[in-house]
């Protein structure tokens, strides 16, 4: 029998934990490409980071039926990078994570499969034309609930908090990366790959 699930953290209602998640502010935007099928994922942490970031918003592409809305990324007040690493990607330090005078700084994740956010790379054209940057090598993904095809491989929500900890600072991230670890703690107890829904206390390293 299949058990019903949060419409937000993905969990059975019984392990629900939305109730845990921060809602946090950030002076970097964000803004979330998804692809199409990530939409009613159980497993997609895109919607997770929308739900706990104020002011991150999401486009979505892929419809068969609806134009993609580029608006989002067409401010003219911000500048934007995208977070991927493309072949042309520079790695992401502090200094290139900061905006420049009188100009906000939005960085825009692809929400996709390594597969498809690649291709969305290249094929979104708004997207193609603005500069790439790569996180530097970190620890490797907790989000094991899903598995990936890259080494180093991270889910959405990972590569946000590691970029934003760059970007503003380990302190400033660290609620964000507590509601991750919570979430992430019951979706593998939920899979049987955890003995407990419990977030093991080696997790408080992170970050």
């Amino acid at each position: 029998m299949t058990l019903p699930r949060c419409s937000v953290c993905g969990l059975h209602l019984e392990l629900c934990a939305c109730e845990l998640l921060p809602r946090v502010r950030f002076d970097t935007d964000i803004v979330v490409v998804q692809h199409i099928g990530e939409r009613n994922k159980p497993t997609n942490t895109g919607r997770l980071l929308v739900h706990m970031v104020d002011g991150c918003c999401v486009t979505s592409w892929g419809m068969r039926d609806e134009p993609f809305d580029a608006s989002p990324l067409r401010r003219p007040d911000t500048d934007y990078l995208v977070l991927f690493p493309r072949a042309d990607a520079q790695v992401l330090t502090h200094s290139l994570a900061r905006p420049r005078s009188g100009r906000r700084q939005a960085f825009v994740l692809l929400d996709a499969t390594w597969h498809q956010s690649s291709r969305m790379s290249r094929r979104v054209d708004v997207v193609r034309d603005l500069s790439c940057v790569a996180l530097p090598s970190g620890a490797p993904s907790r989000w094991s609930v899903r598995k990936t095809t890259v080494g180093g491989g991270l889910c959405t929500l990972e590569a946000a908090c590691r970029m934003l900890a760059l970007a503003e600072g380990t302190e400033r991230v660290k609620p964000l990366i507590r509601g991750f670890h919570v979430v992430t703690a019951r979706m593998l107890f939920m899979k049987g790959m955890l003995a407990t829904p419990e977030v093991p206390f080696e997790w408080s390293l992170d970050g």
